[in-house]
């Protein structure tokens, strides 16, 4: 292109070359015209004053001496014209200047002596020796002008002559221009109708491929995904596809779990399918390739060619999926096997995708069971019946179920009129969390059967927690030793680094017990202060873990201030449920785990109960199981 480029443009000049050269001819023959034209009208006014002399001479009339008198005015101003073509022409300047000298001087010595003459003599005027003289002066003046035009004319055939040749030079230099200035037309036509072809072509697959990747995309099972590249190759590529899922690529045979999904004609693709070269290639590892390849094979199908295009879906190196597209015409183009080759690769990243989600999924499912177990298997499946008393729990873990909670409560007899109720609060979650939570609950129930102080259970247990290797977790515990007597309900409470339980009264405002101490499984000398409350018919002990107070940035209210809102005579059930709310708020998420053990001493009109007690456990139901 750039060659044709450079001959039109030496073709061009060589034209305006040409062009040049005729416009310099043209103006040179124009000079010579003028030349010419000078010396005429020279000689025509000599002519016409000797014409009008003669006519004179002989009649005597004064009328012949109009010409005469005609060439008098316009001789010299013609003598004139005539050297200053010439001098503007640069050529036979002597002989102009010569001729218009020889003109002026017959007009001003021979014919004003012919003239002087008439008026005197007359006879002498119209002597022979008079005319001859003055025919040699004509004949003179008219050899100057004819040598002089000889010249002129002359030289001007040879500028036509030079002319003609450039004209044809000129005409052939054109020609030739044209002849290439189409031919480059045709061939930038072409060129830009191939580039607009090409750029039509990369718009249609930058705009199937987007199209795909979309589809893809929002494609949320295998089946969907093999589906979309299926019925897209069908449409643009092929007039038949099947794409399939490969689980084992060591085989040619299907494997349980693989999915296919196909588009167009069903025979096309049973005969393509049958094929023993066809079935070499697909669904085995004998592409060489680690990425997407493709083979062009030719199957004979009721006497006339089937062209089958066998696609090896690879990510990483691993053959995820296979696709095959059968055509009856033609064969592909090489663009529109890269086409293909980028669509199976695109199926084959959302394929391996598709599978990873799922396997995740599966994980997460599992998971959330096992959390889910193991947070069954860390909390009591029932809470014991304590006489004379109502014991409610609330329990409702964070987040979405698949970490197991740091909080735990217990409540187990320790001897025949006493009970032990534990709330506590893990640092961390999942397993290690779990694994301190086993740790603490059952330290705690080794006690059972031995009603020891709750101050000397908890260091019991921090003890236990120091001789283990815990990467420095410790542990909030509240341990309530209830001792149920004929006349009183009598707790006694130690809290290890745990909030306070509130006291709700029946009738007056709710109190935080004077209870404090060190967190456990910290330091080897714990600070616990313990204390004493009996509980008189209506009293209620709520103890709550930190995740009551602490599930936001917001202010919350205390739990006092919360109980103290509940109406008179209610339930341990309902205070739990009342406290569990106004933890939660209005926040949809919940950032911290929740559980809250509130114990209360039976009215008097319940005491008809005798020593029975009642129990109750709510938490959450667990989500059903996929």
């Amino acid at each position: 292109m750039a060659v044709g480029a450079i001959a039109v443009a030496v073709g061009v000049a060589l034209l305006l070359a040409g062009v040049v050269s005729l416009r310099g001819t043209a103006d040179s023959a124009l000079r010579s015209n003028t030349y010419l034209i000078r010396v005429i009208e020279v000689e025509r006014s000599v002519v016409d004053a000797e014409t009008g002399l003669r006519g004179y001479e002989l009649t005597g009339l004064p009328v012949f001496l109009q010409p005469l008198q005609r060439a008098e005015t316009q001789l010299p101003g013609e003598a004139s014209a005539l050297e200053r073509v010439a001098q503007s022409d640069g050529a036979y300047v002597s002989q102009a200047n010569a001729l218009a000298d020889a003109a002026n001087a017959y007009l001003a010595g021979y014919v004003a002596t012919r003239l002087r003459q008439m008026a005197h003599d007359p006879a002498a005027a119209r002597s022979a020796a008079v005319v001859l003289q003055g025919k040699a002066v004509l004949d003179n003046i008219r050899a100057r002008t004819a040598a002089l035009e000889a010249v002129v004319s002359a030289r001007q055939s040879t500028r036509d002559q030079a002319a003609h040749g450039s004209a044809d030079r000129a005409v052939d230099e054109g020609i030739v221009v044209l002849v290439l200035v189409t031919l480059m037309t045709l061939l930038l036509g072409g060129i830009l109708g191939r580039l607009l072809l090409r750029r039509e072509r990369e718009r249609d697959r930058a705009a199937l491929l987007a199209e795909a990747s979309i589809k893809l995309d929002r494609s949320s099972s295998m089946a969907e995904v093999l589906n979309c590249l299926a019925e897209i190759a069908d449409r643009r590529l092929s007039d038949a596809c099947l794409a399939r899922t490969v689980i084992n690529d060591e085989t040619a045979e299907p494997q349980p779990g693989d999915e296919a999904a196909a588009s167009g004609d069903a025979e096309l693709l049973a005969v393509a399918d049958a094929d023993p070269v066809v079935a070499a290639l697909s669904r085995t590892s004998n592409f060489r390739s680690e990425a997407t390849a493709s083979e062009q094979l030719t199957v004979e199908h009721h006497g006339a060619p089937l062209h089958v295009l066998v696609l090896s879906c690879r990510v990483q190196g691993q053959l995820v999926a296979d696709a095959m597209l059968v055509r009856k015409k033609k064969n592909w183009r090489p663009g529109e096997i890269e086409e293909a080759t980028e669509l199976a690769f695109r199926m084959a990243l959302a394929v391996q995708a598709r599978g990873l989600q799922a396997a995740t999924e599966a994980a997460a499912t599992r998971s959330e069971q096992t959390a889910q177990t193991l947070q069954q298997s860390l909390l009591p499946q029932a809470m014991p019946s304590i006489p004379s008393c109502e014991l409610a729990v609330r329990f409702s873990p964070a987040g979405a179920g698949d970490l197991v909670g740091g909080d735990f409560y217990d409540a187990f007899a320790v001897g025949p009129d006493r009970w032990a109720i534990v709330v506590g609060d893990v640092c961390g979650k999942g397993a290690a969390a779990a694994a301190l939570t086993a740790l603490a609950r059952w330290t705690l129930r080794s006690l059972a059967g031995r009603p020891v102080p709750p101050d000397d259970a908890l260091r019991f247990l921090n003890d236990a927690m120091l001789r283990e290797d815990l990467a420095k977790r410790f542990i909030t515990v509240a341990y309530l030793l209830v001792h149920v007597r004929p006349d009183d309900v009598l707790v006694t409470v130690a809290c290890g680094g745990h909030p306070a339980p509130t006291f709700v009264p029946a009738s007056g405002p709710p109190t935080s017990l004077a209870a404090r101490g060190d967190l456990i499984g910290v330091w080897p000398q714990l600070r616990l202060d313990t204390c004493e409350t009996r509980l008189a018919p209506g009293d209620t002990l709520v103890v709550y873990t930190d995740g009551v107070t602490d599930q936001g940035p917001e202010p919350q209210p205390s739990p006092e201030h919360t109980l103290s809102h509940c109406p008179p005579g209610a339930s341990a059930a309902d205070l739990a449920v009342a406290l569990e709310r106004a933890a939660r708020g209005s926040s949809p998420t919940q950032r911290d785990d929740i559980a809250i053990v509130a114990l209360q001493r039976c009215a008097e009109d319940d005491q008809s109960l005798g020593n029975s007690g009642s129990s109750a456990v709510t938490a959450p139901p667990p989500p059903p199981a996929p």
